[in-house]
């Protein structure tokens, strides 16, 4: 495989010159230094580290990357030593993080096929289409999830290819509901981009699978097929079964229409243990192809293979204690880090599970409750890695909300670092669940910058309430090269609609063209039609120059939010989240046709095995041939009509779709019609 040699470096830097981007605040000469010295790659001239896997040998090839919960969980410092170097580049993680940071472009395909013409034009593309700073988030499109979501601190998985945006990148909503005939419990759509890069105008559906079971976490994509099977834990009959899936595009043709799996695919699966897993996401070790995964009993599993090949096994399991959170690795210890709802914080040695010494109590109530952790850590790493986690409860006075600091460090170090308020704590604690925080590109660099958390209003500073509050951001400082957190905040905002009902998603950071942004939901999963949602970015490092965006008006706030491209042309750098709640979106939301938007319906007509929907005036329904449509309102002797179906045909002011339950003798006006729960794709506009 050739190397980027000085010839490529200076026609990238000549182009550089004379564009208007920026490459993670980096200068011309910035990036020349980065690239010909402090790389050890090139400044070497050596084959890179080989980033095999390790079971089967095989080398990636590398035409793209997952993008899932775990991302954002992990911030990989320079390397250092080549050991430490070695280690890092095992993690296409760590490849991701070059890319979408910016910190150096150019190296983010140096694992594969990197084409320099392509790279080139990328650049041009987003030299020439730059849009202007300050502009809102929008709507690029909504698809229905029937009346399912993802859970409220989990997020989508999305795979996006290298090069330029293709039709082909992808995006996978794992739903937490009961599988059936009419409601997908696994379902992807691609044609991400539209019409204006080459895709449809609207997401197509690349699969829609009804599972066994739930699926309460995370899902997972792989790496060295480039993205061709999606690993997740459903819960059968009350047991948590991990399942790798060999998907095949065309499987189902809605979130209302799923085939059961695997469909013509195919699928390996383990049930690994006695119980449910409701909040453990899967963290996936590429390299060694293995996964990492708790249950509700407190138990943590390793197992593998995974994806490359063959039938998963368990590996070793370990007890501990309460409901487990998503584990991450450690790379550089060789530690995977998890947490738990009975407040402690576990670090269990990757070899055989063993601990690397005590647990960490990060959340400690009054008397007679603890503080839980319902989130997975966020890990930086270093010669000491630093561990955060949020706390409903933590011990400062025992009673106070809390940002939590551990550090792994080598040997047999585990330790509690600093733990810092965040809001008013309570007597009873889990009333307002908090989930993880977030660190802004200086993690990366290692040098002194933010970190984000989403915590509570501070109403009674002397003590702890039964209250419920509502959500405040507060940012503290944090230097990874020392460790340091400050003691206090040095900032906080209440969003202007927060109510006491309200959670916040888990905190997502992002920077494209050295803009820097915060995104967060905010809601309550109640299911009530009032529910606020707030997908916030704003200007860092203070939140309190935020701006808060409102679109879409997402019922019940959001799930974890995904972020994909750093990228100045429209329509390319997106995030991606569900719904938390169905209901009708009254409010219209900006974007294309096929909008997640509900109406009222004037009048309902049934035939035989077919309904048809006339909309009050007012229209469009916004609603395509194939689409997923909730029904409700149906009364009486009708009220079997009541479901979810797939749109067949479309009239200026109807929708016509099969219900085979439906008869001649039925006309019924005033209910409603919805898209129930809703999947987004908004563009970062004001990133660009």
């Amino acid at each position: 495989m050739a190397l980027i040699n000085r010839t490529h470096i200076a026609a990238i830097l000549g182009f550089l010159r004379g564009s208007s981007l920026s490459c993670g605040g980096l200068s011309v000469l910035g990036i020349a230094v980065l690239l010909l010295s402090t790389s050890p790659i090139l400044a070497q001239q050596a084959e890179p580290t080989d980033l095999r896997h390790e079971h089967t040998g095989q080398r990636p090839d590398v035409q793209g990357y997952p993008i899932d919960w775990s991302n954002k969980h992990v911030h990989y410092r320079p390397g250092i030593s080549l050991q430490e170097i070695r280690k890092i580049e095992r993690d296409p993680r760590y490849w991701h993080q070059k890319a979408v940071t910016e910190h150096n472009a150019a190296l983010a395909n140096v694992r594969g096929k990197f084409d320099l013409d392509e790279f080139l034009d990328s650049l041009k593309d987003k030299r020439n289409k730059k849009k202007k700073k300050g502009d809102p988030l929008e709507v690029d499109w909504a698809v229905s999830l029937g009346t399912a979501a993802v859970a409220q601190n989990m997020s989508p998985a999305k795979f996006s290819y290298t090069g330029p945006a293709s039709c082909s990148d992808w995006v996978a909503f794992a739903l937490n509901a009961t599988p059936s005939a009419s409601q997908a419990t696994l379902f992807a759509v691609n044609n991400l981009y539209g019409t204006a890069n080459g895709c449809t105008a609207n997401p197509a559906v690349l699969f829609s699978y009804q599972t066994l079971g739930a699926i309460a976490t995370s899902p997972v994509i792989s790496f060295f097929d480039s993205g061709l099977q999606v690993a997740y834990v459903d819960n059968e009959a009350g047991k948590a079964t991990l399942v790798v899936l060999k998907y095949k595009s065309g499987d189902g043709t809605a979130a209302g229409a799923p085939v059961a799996v695997p469909g013509t695919g195919s699928q390996v699966r383990l049930q690994y243990s006695a119980t449910t897993n409701t909040n453990s996401s899967p963290y996936i070790d590429f390299a060694s192809d293995s996964a990492y995964v708790g249950d509700d009993s407190g138990k943590l599993y390793k197992i593998s293979p995974i994806f490359g090949g063959g039938t998963p096994a368990q590996v070793w399991v370990t007890t501990l204690a309460g409901k487990l959170t998503g584990p991450v690795l450690d790379q550089l210890h060789d530690v995977v880090v998890v947490g738990s709802d009975n407040g402690k914080l576990y670090a269990q040695k990757v070899a055989d599970g063993t601990a690397l010494n005590t647990a960490l109590q990060a959340g400690t109530g009054a008397s007679t409750t603890v503080g839980i952790i319902v989130d997975a850590p966020v890990l930086v790493g270093g010669s000491t890695t630093d561990a955060f986690v949020t706390t409903d409860c933590n011990n400062v006075d025992g009673q106070h909300s809390g940002l939590v600091e551990a550090a792994v460090g080598p040997g047999t170090t585990f330790s509690l670092l600093a733990t810092r308020t965040i809001g008013n704590g309570h007597i009873t604690c889990s009333l307002t669940k908090l989930h993880a925080p977030a660190l802004d590109d200086a993690s990366y660099n290692f040098t002194a910058g933010n970190i984000y958390v989403c915590g509570t209003t501070s109403v009674n500073n002397g003590g702890p309430s039964n209250a419920v509050l509502p959500p405040t951001i507060y940012s503290f400082t944090f230097d990874p090269s020392t460790g340091a957190l400050s003691s206090t905040p040095t900032d906080s905002v209440a969003p202007s609609n927060a109510v006491a009902a309200d959670q916040c998603s888990p905190m997502t950071y992002f920077t494209s063209n050295s803009t820097q942004k915060i995104f967060w939901g905010m809601g309550s999963t109640d299911g009530t039609v009032n529910s606020t949602t707030v997908v916030a970015a704003g200007t860092l490092p203070a939140p309190a120059g935020i701006t808060q965006d409102t679109v879409p008006p997402a019922l019940g706030g959001t799930s974890g939010i995904v972020v994909d491209n750093a990228s100045a042309t429209s329509s390319l750098a997106n995030i991606y989240f569900s719904a938390q709640a169905a209901g009708n979106i009254t409010a219209p939301i900006g974007g294309t046709a096929g909008s997640c938007k509900s109406f009222t319906v004037s009048g309902a007509n049934t035939a035989a095995g077919v309904v048809t929907l006339t909309v009050t005036a007012g229209g469009p329904h916004n609603f395509a041939i194939g689409n997923t449509i909730v029904v409700s309102g149906f009364t009486s002797t009708a009220a079997s009509y009541n479901g979810t179906f797939v749109v067949s045909g479309i009239g200026a002011t109807t929708i016509t779709y099969s219900d085979s339950l439906a008869t001649t003798v039925t006309s019924q006006a005033g209910h409603t019609a919805s898209w129930g729960t809703c999947g987004f794709q908004l563009t970062q506009t004001g990133l660009n």
